[in-house]
């Protein structure tokens, strides 16, 4: 589940050394590079006819980076989510995306990884980050999602670049089975296990993103997937983006998870002017069976924060949003999203949901992130509205 903004401009980039944060910089040998963030979540989900839950949270991630040699280092990160008794003593009461399978606290090693840069060849080896269309780190709750992955990652030119991926392992709030622990990527898929086995390449040339990536998870399933942005700007007031999508699984080995025949396209467009953005994007899926599911957000353009384009049930599901985002001071966007994600035969599914968001950026340190959610489905009485904030705050050291 993942609300996408602006659903065009969504880029897949497995993690490099130059990223943005400090833990990911280049640093000099036998320096010692330390960083992290504080967190602090409430989210409440309330059904008419069931009982609502809500939860508290703080915690955060903290993690260092030791440079062994000039291209080599290692990098460890600490994981924690904890209770600060303002919970139900009931667990009935609890929502259980901030907490472990029992919704206690926890803490783990979420980041255990060697890397090392070879001219245009990156390697990074063990549990990291790993953000790509089916599986990536979804960072909205307390931990995003992390992988034991082993991925080398070459850039061919400043334009282009080539991938491959040996995916063992995923930790995180969308692992199906206990956040707090790192499980198969087929368990957490629904099977009983199964590696993945992953391969891109992209292209980037002016206004142009091109990427095509390949998965293919033992026993379970092929995707294949293939994405294409243009963004220009018309003037110095105007810029436009349009997007196409293109997501296929089939079904190979023994099947653990059955039948999986599905086509999936969507398109998107954004147009913003000054302050303002108005987006649009349609997904639609064919096949003998749901769109795929993904260990993550996933790629669909019109995902938002509860509803994605696989949890439709019945045959030729398909869904739509409509976006209009402000940037109503700097630092601070909000921004309304109107869905609805339906079965050909709306009598089986048909659900609309409206999200409105709300997020702050300090000093590249603060950041607020709200987003009430409003779901009603259209053959059930019952509405379900959710909302939930997350506070973080990004520090370096102390050592």
């Amino acid at each position: 589940m993942c609300l996408v903004i602006n659903q065009a401009q969504a880029q897949y980039r497995v993690p490099k050394s130059d990223d943005e944060t400090i833990l990911h910089q280049n640093i000099e040998p036998e320096e010692k590079v330390c960083a992290g963030y504080a967190r602090a979540g409430f989210i409440r989900t309330d059904t008419d006819s069931s009982q609502a839950e809500r939860a508290v949270a703080v915690g955060g991630e903290y993690g260092c980076v030791i440079s062994l040699t000039d291209n080599i280092n290692i990098h460890l990160g600490l994981s924690t989510s904890v209770d600060p008794w303002l919970n139900y003593d009931n667990d009935a009461k609890v929502h259980a995306d901030f907490f472990d399978a029992k919704k206690d606290s926890y803490a783990m090693l979420g980041e255990a990884a060697l890397n090392a840069s070879f001219g245009n060849l990156e390697t990074h080896l063990g549990r990291q980050i790993f953000d790509s269309p089916h599986m990536d780190s979804d960072d909205l709750r307390m931990v995003p999602n992390r992988f034991e992955a082993y991925h080398f990652h070459y850039d061919v030119n400043e334009n282009a670049d080539i991938g491959f991926a040996y995916v063992r392992k995923m930790a995180g709030w969308e692992n199906g089975v206990d956040l707090s622990r790192f499980v198969d990527v087929g368990t957490a898929l629904g099977a009983d296990d199964g590696d993945a086995f992953v391969a891109w390449g992209s292209y980037e040339q002016g206004g142009l993103s091109v990427q095509i990536w390949n998965y293919r998870i033992e026993d379970i399933e092929n995707i294949f997937y293939a994405e294409a942005t243009y963004a220009a700007d018309y003037n110095d007031d105007i810029s436009w983006v349009v997007g196409l999508q293109y997501d296929q699984g089939r079904e190979i080995g023994s099947a653990k998870l059955g039948n999986i025949d599905a086509d999936t396209w969507g398109v998107s467009a954004s147009l913003t002017y000054k302050a303002i953005s108005f987006s649009t994007a349609h997904n639609r899926n064919h096949g003998n069976s749901g769109a795929l599911a993904s260990l993550g957000g996933g790629p669909f353009f019109t995902s938002m924060e509860d509803q994605t384009l696989d949890a439709v049930t019945g045959s030729d599901a398909l869904s739509t949003t409509l976006v209009i985002e402000v940037e109503a001071m700097e630092g601070l966007t909000l921004g309304f999203v109107a869905s609805d994600f339906r079965a050909d035969n709306t009598s089986v599914y048909h659900v609309q949901e409206n999200d409105f968001f709300l997020s702050y950026e300090l000093k590249d340190s603060i950041m607020l992130k709200a987003v009430y959610t409003d779901i009603n489905d259209q053959n059930s009485p019952d509405g379900t509205d959710q909302i939930r904030i997350i506070l973080t705050y990004q520090f370096e050291g102390p050592f």
